[in-house]
C-alpha cells in the first residue's frame, strides 16, 4: 500500500470522504476473497482513508479486511482509528505484532495503543519491545493520562550553547536517527535544562561561524510534564505556538508537543463537550452499532421523559383553572420553548467560557462594576466594599470629595458630570491600599448591583 498522493481511481471525494467510485472495487474483492484484487484497490489510498475504509465497513467486512491485509496494515492507520475499532483490530494481532507496531508509531499514538490493553497484555507487549522501546513507552505510562507527559514526543532535538551554527547544521545532516518532522532545536545547557530555541529559518540564515547563544531566542513557553492537555491546548492557543518543549519536575527538557497534536485534543474536547452537552453519550460516531449508541443515549431520554411527567403532572393540578381560561393553554408551549431555548443559549455561552477559562471562579462571584459598552470587571469582598465607597461616596464626605474634584478639574481644565455617571474622561476618586487617588476612566462607568 502506497501512502504517497491518491490516484484519480481511488481519489476521495471533494469534501474528503471516500467516494464511492473508490469503496466499490475494495467490497468486491473483500466479498470474493482476492487478496491481489485488494491490494490494487487500496493501491493509492492513503493511512486515514484505509482507517476511513475500517471505519466505515460492516463487523464482518472490516474482519475479512483485517486478516486479508495481515501484517502489512501501515502503522499510521492504527493512529486514524476510533478507539472502537482500534481495539477490534488490535484484538486480531499477535502481541509479536503488537511490538511491532507500537515501535513504529510515535510516542503519543503508541502510548494511547498499549494504555488500552489490560495488565496482562500489556506486559506480553512490552517485554517483546526492544529495551530502548520499551523504556520510552513505559516512561509516557508513569505520567497521567491526559496529562502533557502522555502527549508529548520524547523524540527531541537539542543542541549545547557553545555550539556554532556550522557545527549544529552539519550534525542535523549526519544524524539519521532525528525525527522526520521539526521546525526548531532547542538550546540546552550541561543539565539538559533549556535555555531557548531557535528555528530551523535563522539557523539557516545565520553565519556559520555564529554561537548559537547569540542566535536562540530565550523567550520560550515550557509545559510541565504534569499539565492538564486542556490547559496546554489554551497555551497554545493565547500565544499561537507551532511546538512547545515539556520540562519534568527538575526543569530538564523531557519533551515536544507540537501544533498538530493539540488540533487533535481541541477538536476531541469540544466534540465531546457537544456530546455531553446534547446528552448523545460520549462518542458520536455515526458508524457506532445501534445498541452501544442505544445505551449511550437511553439513560438522558428516560430522564427528559421523567421531567415531562412531572411537568404534566403539575400542569393537571391547575386543569381546572386552565379550562376556564383557553388562553392559558395556548400560552404554556409558548413559555416552555422560549424557556428552553434561552436555557439551552445560557448553558452553551456557559460551557464555553469555562472551556476557554473565561469563567472562573474568579469573575463569576458577586459584585460587579459594569461599564456601558458591557463590560464588567468583579471585586470581591472588601475591594467590592472599597469599589463602593470609592464611587458612591458617602454624604458626609460628599461635599468635601466634590470641592477636591471641582479644585482639580479647574487644574487640569476638565468639568464636573452629574451625580452617579461619570462620562468619558472625567475625573473619580479611587481608593488604593487604603489611600484615595484620582482616575480619568477610558470609558463611562456606571455602578450596577451584583445579580
Amino acid at each position: 500500500m502506497s501512502a504517497g498522493p491518491p490516484t484519480s481511481a481511488a481519489a476521495p471525494s471533494d469534501d474528503g470522504r471516500l467516494a464511492a467510485a473508490a469503496m466499490r472495487p475494495v467490497l468486491d474483492a473483500i466479498d470474493t476473497g482476492s487478496g491481489d484484487a485488494l491490494m490494487r484497490a487500496l493501491d493509492g489510498l492513503r493511512p486515514a482513508d484505509i482507517a476511513e475504509l475500517f471505519e466505515r465497513l460492516a463487523p464482518v467486512r472490516r474482519t475479512r479486511l483485517a486478516a486479508t491485509l495481515g501484517d502489512s496494515i501501515s502503522p499510521e492507520v492504527f493512529s486514524h482509528l476510533s478507539d472502537r475499532v482500534r481495539d477490534e483490530l488490535v484484538s486480531q494481532l499477535s502481541s509479536v505484532r503488537l511490538a511491532q507496531l507500537v515501535e513504529s508509531l510515535d510516542t503519543d499514538d503508541a502510548l494511547a495503543l498499549v494504555a488500552d490493553l489490560d495488565r496482562r497484555d500489556q506486559a506480553e507487549v512490552l517485554a517483546r519491545m526492544a529495551p530502548h522501546e520499551r523504556a520510552r513507552i513505559e516512561a509516557g505510562l508513569s505520567y497521567p493520562e491526559n496529562s502533557a507527559g502522555r502527549l508529548m514526543r520524547r523524540a527531541i532535538v537539542a543542541a549545547p550553547e557553545h555550539w556554532t551554527v556550522g557545527q549544529t547544521i552539519d550534525h542535523l545532516r549526519a544524524d539519521a536517527g532525528l525525527p522526520e518532522d521539526f521546525w526548531e532545536l532547542f538550546v540546552i545547557d550541561r543539565d539538559f535544562r533549556p535555555l531557548g530555541t531557535v528555528r530551523l529559518s535563522w539557523l539557516l540564515r545565520a553565519p556559520r561561524g555564529m554561537a548559537l547563544s547569540d542566535v536562540m531566542t530565550r523567550e520560550q513557553t515550557l509545559v510541565p510534564c504534569l499539565a492538564r492537555v486542556e490547559d496546554v491546548a489554551l497555551i497554545f492557543r493565547k500565544y499561537s505556538l507551532i511546538s512547545a518543549g515539556v520540562v519534568d519536575a527538575e526543569g530538564r527538557l523531557a519533551g515536544v508537543i507540537t501544533a498538530d497534536e493539540i488540533v487533535g485534543i481541541a477538536e476531541d474536547a469540544a466534540a465531546l463537550d457537544l456530546l455531553r452537552l446534547s446528552g448523545a453519550g460520549e462518542s458520536g460516531n455515526v458508524n457506532e452499532p445501534v445498541e452501544l449508541a442505544f445505551r449511550a443515549r437511553v439513560r438522558w431520554l428516560l430522564a427528559n421523559l421523567v421531567t415531562a411527567l412531572v411537568a404534566s403532572s403539575v400542569i393537571g393540578l391547575f386543569g381546572d383553572t386552565i379550562a376556564g381560561m383557553v388562553t392559558l393553554a395556548a400560552l404554556m408551549p409558548i413559555v416552555a420553548g422560549v424557556g428552553g431555548n434561552a436555557g439551552t443559549q445560557t448553558l452553551a455561552v456557559t460551557i464555553r467560557g469555562l472551556a476557554t477559562r473565561q469563567i472562573s471562579a474568579r469573575n463569576a462571584l458577586p459584585g460587579l462594576i459594569c461599564t456601558s459598552s458591557g463590560e464588567a470587571a468583579s471585586f470581591t469582598g472588601a475591594s467590592a466594599k472599597a469599589a463602593s465607597q470609592a464611587a458612591v461616596p458617602s454624604a458626609a464626605s460628599s461635599d468635601r470629595t466634590n470641592r477636591s474634584l471641582s479644585s482639580f478639574a479647574m487644574e487640569h481644565g476638565t468639568q464636573g458630570t452629574d451625580e452617579g455617571v461619570a462620562e468619558a474622561g472625567d475625573i473619580i476618586p479611587e481608593h488604593v491600599g487604603g489611600h484615595r487617588r484620582l482616575h480619568r476612566p477610558s470609558r463611562p462607568i456606571e455602578l450596577c448591583d451584583a445579580p
